[in-house]
């Protein structure tokens, strides 16, 4: 169901029929269970890559994740599960969606 409905949204997965009519402000964000960094990409740089929100509002973001500085400038592939996982939503809080 949602999945599906949100991989349509994003263009990953066709209709079986029917159409899908968007509204023009809509700024849809969608957490991937697949990795979307480059190969010993840092928290930061990924943040930088992917966010249209300043880099500094984005990592504020962090605090409420419990991601500090010093997570942030660790190359993505050293951190555990969990804090990938916080690195990419905050990247998509970064994207300042009003869906997701």
């Amino acid at each position: 169901g949602k999945t599906t409905l949100f991989k349509i949204l994003i263009g990953e997965q066709e209709l079986d029929s029917g159409k899908i009519v968007k509204s023009q402000a809509l700024r849809l964000a969608y957490l991937s269970q697949h990795d979307t960094w480059n190969d010993g990409e840092t928290g930061n740089s990924f943040l930088e890559r992917t966010s249209v929100l300043p880099l500094w509002q984005v990592k504020s973001m962090g605090r409420y994740l419990q991601v500090s500085e010093e997570v942030f400038a660790k190359p993505i592939s050293s951190l555990s599960g969990g804090y990938r996982m916080r690195i990419k939503l905050i990247g998509l809080l970064g994207q300042d969606p009003n869906l997701m």
